[in-house]
């Protein structure tokens, strides 16, 4: 019964999030058409500085909350306490960082329509962080798709709003009419995650200083990776804006929104793996490098006909994307692709990592990480620009990757692909690659399922598709 809940969880919650990601993809290819690039990067600016703000009310509350509320004594009166004090605490930090937000984009060398835009903006990031930390209400108690619903009404709603912004020009069909898209699908998803959290578990916002305090004190650790990550992650869009304005910041989101709308799976994936991982870390050394070996497979198998598409098919994906006016995105793409690659692997040896207690070591690497971004982007911007930014990110997702991989190697893991399944998949990527080649003048929808079925092919005469591969 327990298998199937989570099964069905999975299933709900992943096929929201590509719905999702689809309509996001299509909400940018709107706001894209319709904006200039200068605006579409002043729009991509103001999402950047609040997210970046945000993530530093995290607090690293939700995976406390996870913890805390899972314990088999946690229930009733205590339960409420805790989701009660860690909601509470969310907004309260949430104020304060939004405040910072504000007065940032009054100190960085922004137009007044982007200040205007940030001071707006705050609703949407408070409604998506508040809401946020529920999370781990709905995870105990395997309602996760009520969560994914929530989600995919709030992008549908968006998408009805941008589409009037745009074909209507509703709210004067600008920035400021697209943030109050953000806002409304935020908003909607708050109040929908809001009342299906309290009729789990009742909760109330309640100011308890010292209780806010404690809480913070043992989140800190957490929350500082959470702070890491979401630095290296927004930091190029944020010097950019500074260094080389908004059209440059408009050119590279294009591509960054291509990697954005990817790199959820990966995470998910491993994330359905993980609690074998970690069981076998500690009961089973061997069963844990088969099972490592198998996803490892599983990812190289999906993320190397993504990478080669990417590369091979760049231009033609940013101008549907965006039209003609972003084919200048092509090469951050391009560039990007390589991200993509570093990322899937990466997610796979982080979750490692901390199946074999070594949750530290990952900090200090991520740590590692946003220095390399801060001093590659500090060096490169200036004179490169975009194309500068998507080599910072590049860089920065390859030492993390080669650094995770050390780590576990010295744990004793083998973090290479098996012979036998590279030679598979890199059989299959030049069928892939040939099929693009020749077909460089078919347009991209249709080439899609074409490469899909040559790629799929080439792993099929090499015996590649196992039929355990498929069970798994």
């Amino acid at each position: 019964m327990l298998s199937k809940q989570i099964a069905a969880n999975s299933a709900l919650s992943g096929g929201s999030r590509i719905i999702g990601n689809i309509i996001s993809l299509v909400i940018v290819g709107l706001i894209a058409r319709t904006l200039s690039p200068a605006e579409v990067g002043d729009y991509f600016t103001i999402i950047a500085l609040l997210y970046t703000f945000s993530f530093f009310a995290d607090l690293g509350l939700y995976s406390l909350l996870v913890r805390d509320i899972s314990r088999p004594d946690v229930t009733g009166p205590e339960e409420s306490r805790i989701v009660s004090t860690a909601f509470s605490l969310r907004v309260g930090a949430l104020v304060v960082a939004l405040a910072a937000a504000i007065v940032a984009g009054f100190l960085f060398p922004y137009s007044n329509i982007v200040r205007l835009g940030i001071v707006i903006g705050t609703l949407h990031i408070f409604f998506l962080s508040a809401s946020q930390v529920l999370m781990g209400v709905f995870q105990k108690y395997l309602k996760l798709g009520r969560v994914a619903v929530a989600e995919l009404i709030g992008r549908v709603v968006q998408l009805g709003m941008v589409w009037a912004v745009v074909q209507y020009g509703w709210m004067d069909g600008g920035l400021l009419g697209l943030i109050a898209a953000l806002i409304a699908a935020a908003g909607i998803s708050f109040v929908l995650n809001v009342v299906g959290a309290h009729k789990l578990v009742p909760f109330r916002f309640r100011v308890d200083v010292s209780a806010w305090m404690a809480t913070a004190r043992t989140a800190l650790p957490l929350g500082t990776a959470v702070i890491i990550t979401a630095l290296y992650f927004r930091l190029s869009t944020l010097l950019l804006s500074v260094y080389s304005g908004p059209e440059a910041v408009g050119i590279y989101n294009i591509g960054y929104r291509v990697l954005e709308a990817l790199i959820f799976f990966p995470a998910m994936f491993v994330g359905l793996v993980m609690p074998q991982l970690s069981n076998y870390a500690v009961a089973d050394r061997k069963r844990f490098q088969a099972l490592f070996q198998k996803t490892l497979h599983v990812l190289l198998f999906l993320v190397v006909p993504v990478v080669i598409g990417l590369i091979m098919r760049a231009r033609d994906i940013v101008v549907l994307l965006g039209g003609e006016q972003y084919a200048a995105s092509a090469p951050v793409l391009q560039i990007l692709s390589g991200a993509i690659a570093m990322i899937f692997i990466g997610a796979l040896l982080a979750n490692a990592m901390i199946a074999l207690n070594k949750q530290k070591l990952l900090a200090w690497v991520y740590g590692g990480g946003l220095v390399c971004n801060i001093i590659v982007n500090v060096l490169v911007i200036r004179q490169y620009s975009y194309i500068g930014a998507s080599w910072a990110t590049f860089s920065t997702e390859a030492l993390v990757t080669v650094l995770m991989a050390i780590v576990l190697v010295r744990q004793a893991v083998s973090v290479w692909p098996r012979l036998t399944s590279a030679f598979q998949i890199a059989a299959g990527g030049g069928v892939m690659s040939a099929t693009l080649a020749l077909t460089r003048d078919v347009h991209i929808l249709v080439v899609i399922p074409i490469a899909a079925i040559a790629y799929i092919a080439g792993l099929f005469v090499t015996g590649g598709l196992r039929k355990e591969l498929w069970r798994f």
